[in-house]
């Protein structure tokens, strides 16, 4: 096989990855079985990142199946899926530090690899991932004020504020909750603005309500009972439109709803008693 042959070989591997893997990854958001068909693709991932770093699907790869492996509870597995797609994407960026795409790429995987510190749980892992957590929200608040349109900019950084909020939450320090609570504050705006943007899209607003629920758990722990409350009505008018809308509920938004439903109608008549 001839050199021009072997480089149309990899780049076509390269884009049936790419695809298959978004592919995947889209359909794990709406069916989380998903996530077990995905696991095949991660000896194959780790081998052709740690071997072509350059093509950077496959370090993508990497981080999206890495994710998998943390939700199923295969911690060896995700840390070495994750390790790898951060180590790849610091190289880039070192040679490229200009490329946004590259940072929003490597701030993904620093998000990536935070949560798996969070999830192992170890001593010090906390420490760990408030490191890559503040790191990832340095580079997400970078790209999002340079690009203040971008839908996926805003995403990142919502999903940054967020994980920023989790891990400051489990601190035992003055004030801890509240600052957390700021945070997921901070990341239920943006949510709502992208919800607002595209309101048929189930995606967005089921990312607007789970926002809206972690933002009532945090209100409720830092002991401001007002806030929470607002918190979950927002989260209900969020899943109120979407069923308006006829978009199909999964068990968490179809459970979420009616228990919402249940709880602000007694409230109101409570209230209106």
């Amino acid at each position: 096989m001839d050199q021009s042959t072997r480089s149309l070989s990899f780049k076509n591997v390269a884009e049936v990855f790419d695809s298959r893997q978004k592919k995947l990854e889209a359909e794990w958001e709406i069916d989380p079985t998903v996530l077990w068909v995905m696991r095949p693709f991660g000896d194959n991932a780790l081998h052709l990142a740690k071997h072509h770093p350059e093509e950077l699907s496959f370090s993508i790869g990497c981080g999206v199946l890495g994710q998998a492996e943390l939700t199923i509870g295969s911690l060896a597995k995700a840390q070495r899926l994750t390790n790898q797609c951060l180590c790849n994407l610091r190289s880039a960026y070192e040679k490229n530090e200009e490329n946004q795409e590259i940072n929003r790429l490597l701030s993904a995987a620093l998000v990536n690899q935070g949560s798996f510190y969070l999830a192992r749980g170890k001593s010090g892992d906390a420490e760990l991932a408030l490191v890559q957590f503040e790191e990832s929200l340095d580079i997400a608040k970078q790209i999002a004020e340079a690009n203040p349109n971008s839908a996926q900019a805003l995403r990142d950084l919502s999903v940054s504020l967020e994980r920023m909020s989790d891990v400051i939450g489990q601190q035992e320090k003055e004030n801890s909750s509240r600052d957390a609570l700021a945070l997921q504050i901070e990341a239920l705006q943006i949510s709502l603005t992208l919800y607002e943007s595209n309101p048929s899209s189930l995606f967005l607003g089921k990312t607007a309500a789970i926002t809206a629920i972690r933002a009532f758990q945090k209100a409720q722990t830092a002991g401001s009972s007002d806030l929470a409350g607002q918190c979950l009505s927002v989260c209900y008018s969020v899943l109120q439109t979407l069923k308006s809308n006829g978009c199909e509920f999964d068990q968490w938004m179809e459970q979420t709803y009616q228990k919402l439903h249940e709880v602000l109608s007694q409230q109101d008549k409570t209230e209106s008693g």
